[in-house]
């Protein structure tokens, strides 16, 4: 079908009231396809609560980039997220894989709740991207080499090397904690090459029925 014809069956599909954060995987497939201007003109239309939102507007980021530029995502994503969403942005684009977005459309933590988590949020991506070979790297080193405390920071701490596994494990003291962390003990022996001890983690982590 013509991009005209796909848009209108997907607003008819938007005033039929389907919910839209399911109408979003529409766009998927032809994103794989290379259409990604209508992959764009489809999850721009979307609304939601914010973390949501958060999610629509990082798929249209991905698609900008490809069009654009990065240099006109990131404008184009920075003007709609508001104050006080930027940090907890993090966790949504470390979930979509998008793990440099903390670095370019996050310039400097916003203060108060959640700084610590962007920072977790970065170390996880440069570690799933290719650690020490990461251009962020240093910038981990430097930013963890200056805190020695705290529940993100310490498991921030330990996924770049700075923290042994016992600091974060003593750390676990509830179930929300133990989904967490064993997590990211599991993502950090992942990237050393210790497959049989991350399942072991990550099967604590699933089996506690959290997300």
């Amino acid at each position: 079908k013509t991009t005209r014809e796909s848009l209108a069956a997907f607003d008819a599909l938007l005033a039929a009231g389907f919910e839209h954060f399911s109408l979003r995987v529409l766009a998927y497939p032809f994103e794989k396809a290379g259409k990604r201007q209508l992959a764009f003109d489809m999850v721009s239309r979307l609304q939601g609560q914010p973390l949501d939102q958060v999610t629509y507007w990082t798929f249209c980021y991905r698609q900008l980039t490809a069009l654009q530029g990065k240099e006109y995502a990131r404008k184009w994503i920075a003007g709609r997220i508001p104050s006080g969403m930027l940090n907890a942005s993090a966790m949504i684009f470390y979930d979509l894989d998008e793990f440099e977005m903390s670095w370019d459309v996050i310039d400097h933590p916003e203060t108060g709740d959640h700084a610590e988590f962007v920072w977790l949020m970065r170390a996880a991506g440069v570690l799933r991207s290719g650690s020490q070979n990461n251009p962020h790297w240093g910038e981990l080193i430097a930013h963890y080499g200056k805190i020695d405390s705290g529940y993100y920071d310490t498991i921030g701490r330990f996924l770049v090397g700075l923290a042994e596994e016992q600091q974060v494990v003593v750390l676990l003291t509830d179930q929300k904690k133990v989904c967490e962390g064993t997590y990211y003990l599991g993502l950090r022996a992942q990237a050393l090459g210790e497959f049989p001890k991350a399942s072991d983690w990550f099967r604590a982590s699933v089996e506690t029925g959290l997300m």
